[in-house]
């Protein structure tokens, strides 16, 4: 005999179907179900070479005095880069052509905080799923605690009403990097439930296995806490239960570094990443991309989010921090450059209209990853610009000795540069509408 279905279940069921009816090729689910294991495959090459093409370089070469230390020396500083340059016609319709620079699935980089990207994508995308119980992302939104180290989230200081939300979470992962804020969608989604959709989507070289910041095993990683969900009034809108993902990762044997720090001693063997996260460059570009321009790429492969859901996305990711209101990042701890490596003119950033960046950086182990689409609504100018460097001259990780500053930040507003000029050369007969990207702080 079948146990008797509430009617929040029959209504996130009937909502399922419609959902799967528009949109094939994933099953939704309003609850999680052990067992699902599920093989991550490896990584494939979206953005392959065209004969001849040496763009990047050429344009490198444009400033040697910068740039041919970093050619010469391919094996330490490991640069890789993609870029996208769009032509639309007269109805705005979008043209891409690809150049890459060192593109290569099977030399492992620390992803960083560029997960972020694609997880705080998951978690609208979730939180859709949800709308037919009256939740959306500013619905209040408790974590409870998973254990001693799985701590829960209550209220959040920098909420106008102190209360956390999905809204608030997705801005501060976004404005500033905030890796608490990526622990709770991490936990709101669950580690089972991003691989697979990952995975469905076309993304092989995708295992997000971890937090970040924290130290807590693997076992732990793969808890999800519960998850509450309150009304204005106080009442009891929805719970997700505490979901243990069956993930099955493929095993790996990747290793950085010649050596590194654990604790205060040091261990004269590489660093073994065979367990953290990996995402390749070409699948962190192809995501910006789809959220972008969706257009460019078949139903299937579209993140299935509403055009207010896609517009918030767009407009957070573009923002600078001094621009929000809540939460608030005031100058001179958050510049412009906070967390956007990808802006080719600070000057730039003084007038009315200044140059943008919707983008994801990372900064972990040396690596410096930044992946960006950058537009300006002055000049017609929009391009992606995907790009890592590492920056660990000694080989040693956990040291805190890495040239960022001499080396990585540089690079990447070099790069931005080059990139905008070549576009503000390039022949555009018909420009880009920004007018969705266009906002009032908040």
């Amino acid at each position: 005999m079948q146990p008797e279905m509430s009617l929040k279940t029959i209504i996130l069921s009937l909502f399922s179907g419609l959902l799967a009816l528009k949109y094939p090729g994933r099953a939704f689910s309003g609850t999680n179900h052990p067992g699902n294991d599920i093989s991550i495959m490896n990584d494939t090459l979206p953005f392959p070479p065209e004969a001849g093409d040496n763009l990047l370089v050429n344009l490198m070469k444009r400033d040697p005095a910068f740039f041919q230390p970093i050619l010469s020396q391919p094996d330490t500083f490991r640069v890789q880069i993609i870029y996208t340059s769009i032509q639309r016609d007269k109805s705005g319709k979008p043209s891409l052509t690809n150049h890459r620079y060192r593109l290569n699935p099977n030399e492992y980089f620390y992803p960083a905080s560029t997960i972020k990207l694609p997880v705080a994508i998951l978690a609208v995308e979730k939180m859709r799923e949800l709308g037919p119980l009256g939740i959306n992302r500013n619905t209040c939104m408790v974590t409870r605690p998973a254990g001693e180290r799985l701590p829960g989230h209550y209220n959040e200081p920098n909420a106008l009403d102190g209360k956390p939300s999905i809204d608030m979470l997705i801005r501060k992962l976004f404005l500033v990097s905030d890796n608490d804020a990526y622990n709770r969608l991490y936990e709101f989604i669950g580690q089972e439930e991003i691989n697979q959709r990952l995975q469905a989507l076309g993304f092989p070289s995708a295992e997000i296995r971890h937090r970040l910041d924290v130290s807590i095993s693997e076992a732990e990683n793969r808890i999800a806490n519960a998850i509450d969900f309150y009304g204005p009034s106080g009442n009891l809108m929805h719970q997700v239960p505490e979901r243990r993902s069956a993930c099955s990762f493929t095993k790996r044997s990747d290793r950085l570094g010649n050596a590194y720090y654990k604790g205060n001693d040091l261990v004269m063997e590489p660093m073994d990443f065979s367990n953290k996260n990996r995402m390749g460059l070409a699948d962190l570009h192809e995501t910006l991309l789809r959220l972008v321009l969706p257009e460019t790429v078949e139903e299937h492969k579209r993140f299935r989010l509403l055009d207010e859901d896609r517009s918030f996305l767009l407009k957070v990711m573009s923002q600078f921090p001094k621009e929000s209101v809540y939460p608030s990042y005031p100058e001179p701890d958050y510049g412009n450059g906070y967390a956007k490596f990808i802006l080719p003119e600070d000057a730039s950033q003084t007038r009315k209209n200044p140059i943008r960046s919707i983008n994801k950086s990372g900064m972990a182990y040396g690596h410096l990853l930044d992946v960006a689409y950058v537009f300006d609504e002055h000049t017609g100018v929009e391009f992606f610009l995907s790009a890592i460097i590492c920056c660990n001259r000694d080989g040693i990780l956990n040291d805190d000795v890495y040239e960022y500053e001499e080396t990585g930040f540089p690079f990447f507003k070099r790069l931005g540069q080059l990139l905008y000029q070549y576009e503000r050369e390039r022949k555009r007969p018909h420009r880009a509408d920004f007018s969705e990207l266009i906002f009032s702080p908040r």
